[in-house]
Order: structure tokens, then sequence, then C-alpha cells
């Protein structure tokens, strides 16, 4: 009943909008492996630019493949509020921000 609620138009209307995107807008140094992401988040049919943290986490050859793997982390914090996303729901009931880690994977 849950994920049927949240995939519903209170939250994330996946019907009307099933798709969330990002299209990256730039990226600058932040240290020793460390870079700013900023780019364009859509939402329920709302964009909004963001900042994201990306950390290099390394490069391995993989077993499996026998090729250079590169391991990222990317971390951000985003307002629900600014995509209608639950907003039936006062902070208190239910957090306004939403924080993410996404650890990926990429080979040449």
């Amino acid at each position: 009943m849950r994920d049927g609620h949240l995939k519903g138009p209170d939250f994330f209307d996946v019907e009307k909008y099933p798709q969330i995107t990002f299209k990256s807008t730039g990226i600058n140094n932040a240290g020793e492996g460390q870079y700013k992401l900023t780019g364009d988040l859509t939402a329920k049919g709302i964009t909004k630019k963001v900042e994201l943290t990306l950390t290099y986490r390394g490069s391995v050859e993989n077993p499996q493949t026998k090729k250079t793997s590169a391991g990222f982390k990317l971390t951000g914090v985003i307002k629900r509020s600014d995509f209608g996303i639950g907003s039936a729901f006062p902070a208190p009931m239910l957090g306004d921000e939403v924080p993410f880690v996404v650890n990926a994977e990429f080979q040449q």
C-alpha cells in the first residue's frame, strides 16, 4: 500500500511523470578526488538547479571484464517541497530534506 501511495498523485505521480532526470551543467574541482557537480533536476515537471558532491573512489581492473573500472560516489540533499512531492504532508510529519547517496562504477 505504501509503494502505491508513493507512486500516486500525493507524491511522485508516476502515471503523469514516469521519469526523474538530471542533466549536468558543470563540474568543478573541490579538492583531491572531490568535485561539485551542478545540473538541472526535473521531477513532477518541475526543474531546479542542484549542486551535488562527486567523489572519485579510485580505479581498479575489473576481474570479470579485465577492463579498468572507476568508482564514484554521488551525494546530495534535495527538498521535496521544491518539486511538489508530498506537499500535503508538512515537514513535522515528513521531512522536507531528502538526502541521497549513489555509488556507481564506470568502464571505458
